[in-house]
């Protein structure tokens, strides 16, 4: 049955007696009329008046509009939106994992890190008029995908736990053996895109005195993170001050960039060691996030923890008025939002390249990713990564850089950053493992490097410290981003304002 989500409206131009009343009539009518319609999945009502009160319900359409139309204008209903992360690999899309039987042949794919057998690591096959597979190496670094017999494979991709470079092997030929290379090691904690952001030395007292919030998957035990405090979860209405653990890699992954204090120079950093950083867990098992849960998560970011800049990694296709009235609701409190742009879908066939939401909103930074040529061996994912130098030249812009094929842009897109081969921390393969670092590809990871660049820079900025925690500090916050965005030489849907860079 369809889901839908209710809350009342907190943002824009409403005072504080219309918020009462939306919030009295909320209340009401899931007392009332909503319970003769719907069933009520979960209800969230906060001790504090003015906080947010939400609710997810299930109704059939028809039951739920005529309600929609007679309810308080200030009661919000809409249908669930549920955000993702940008895919890393958008062309393995429902992938599956495929079961072995009749009419299948087992293709054999052995990989390596260097020469040693590399289990953990991601493989999957993208075929020629079937649906893509993909499965996990073993300890003898073997995975083994059940192709339908006659179907030919047209890609093999290979993503490592961690450690190590992904790699694309076009017309693969079973059994497959494929050597990922090393990662590099840093110089002084430092990678190409500190540099690129104007970072030439790490100094883990930067962003000192600013306050930073990152919704996403969760963080995971890592000694580079350990200073990142975790608010909990906020999943199907309910916050959960116990339940942040990562349920994947990638707000671990964001963390690191951001914020991340390696214990030796040869271990990337963040932009920003020394802010105070909380990390909200958004998406469920599938990873996937309600815009009820997130309409949370950054009301407690924004209100409880009275953030300046919180980093959203995540993407949906469709507008969503509760979630633009809590990010309208966090401005107002002084916290910008700075969002990535989205990575191309290829699952529906043609590439849909348009800015997602919520970096779409005109009052977030939407942020786009570029790579630089040379940085990841020619034979990783990271480097196909790059644009056709032929067919798609005008995406090429100075000094290397080039606009990654897998980022969105054009109308909506305020700016670029690194987000191509990006090193960072993630979870361990295996509980009590090493504390290990990655690499991966998309605008999940040019959101927060402009957010701890951000960061970094207004922490010199006593006068932005000094404002009151209201809709200025956050437009000083944004004016000070696109003052120093530069021109990397490529046109504005490809760019935005260009690049942020400090120097």
């Amino acid at each position: 049955m369809p889901r839908y989500v209710l809350s009342h409206r907190l943002a824009g131009s409403v005072s504080l007696d219309d918020r009462r009343r939306s919030a009295d009539a909320l209340r009401e009518a899931l007392v009332t009329s909503i319970p003769s319609v719907s069933h009520i999945v979960s209800r969230h009502e906060p001790e504090d008046e003015l906080g947010r009160h939400l609710a997810i319900v299930e109704a059939e359409h028809e039951d739920m509009e005529p309600l929609r139309r007679v309810l308080h204008p200030g009661v919000l209903v809409e249908p669930e939106v549920l955000h993702r992360p940008p895919p890393q690999h958008a062309a393995l899309t429902g992938a599956s994992d495929g079961e072995p039987g009749a009419g299948t042949v087992p293709f054999r794919i052995s990989v390596l890190g260097d020469d040693a057998p590399l289990p953990a690591a991601t493989a999957a096959l993208v075929l020629e008029g079937a649906a893509p597979l993909q499965g996990v190496s073993g300890p003898d670094g073997v995975v083994s995908l059940p192709v339908p017999a006659g179907v030919r494979p047209s890609l093999a991709m290979i993503a490592p736990a961690a450690g190590f470079w992904s790699r694309m092997v076009s017309d693969p030929r079973a059994p497959l053996v494929v050597r990922c290379r090393a990662l590099p090691s840093a110089r002084d904690s430092l990678g190409w895109w500190h540099q690129f952001l104007g970072v030439d030395a790490f100094d883990p007292e930067a962003g000192a005195g600013i306050r930073v919030g990152v919704l996403d998957s969760g963080l995971a035990p890592h000694p580079a993170l350990h200073h990142v405090e975790s608010i909990g979860s906020f999943l199907q209405g309910r916050p959960d001050l116990a339940g942040g653990a990562d349920v994947g890699f990638h707000g671990t992954y964001a963390c690191g960039i951001l914020t991340g204090r390696p214990r030796r120079g040869e271990e990337f950093g963040g932009f920003a060691p020394g802010s105070r950083v909380y990390a909200a867990r958004i998406f469920n098992q599938d990873m996937a996030a309600s815009q009820a849960d997130i309409a949370l998560a950054l009301h407690a970011l924004a209100v409880d923890c009275r953030v300046d800049l919180i980093n959203l990694s995540f993407s949906a296709d469709t507008i969503s008025t509760v979630l633009h009235d809590a990010i309208l609701h966090a401005l107002a409190q002084g916290a910008l939002c700075i969002c990535s742009a989205g990575n191309v879908s290829l699952a529906a066939g043609e590439p849909t390249r348009d800015v997602t939401w919520p970096a779409r909103y005109p009052e977030t930074v939407a942020v786009g990713a570029v790579g630089r040529r040379g940085w990841a061996p020619a034979d990783s994912g990271s480097a196909h990564r790059e644009p056709d130098p032929v067919h798609e030249a005008d995406q090429f812009g100075d000094d290397g850089i080039f606009l990654g094929n897998l980022s969105c842009r054009g109308e909506g897109l305020d700016c670029v950053a690194p987000g191509v081969g990006i090193i960072s921390t993630v979870p361990p393969s295996v509980e009590g493992g090493p504390a290990p670092y990655d690499a991966m590809d998309g605008t999940s990871a040019s959101s927060p490097a402009v957010c701890g660049a951000l960061a970094r820079h207004l922490s010199g900025c006593p006068d932005y410290r000094a404002l009151p925690r209201n809709a200025s500090r956050a437009a000083r916050a944004r004016s000070e981003l696109e003052r120093a965005c530069r021109s990397l030489g490529l046109t504005r849907a490809f760019q935005g304002a260009g690049a942020p860079r400090w120097r």
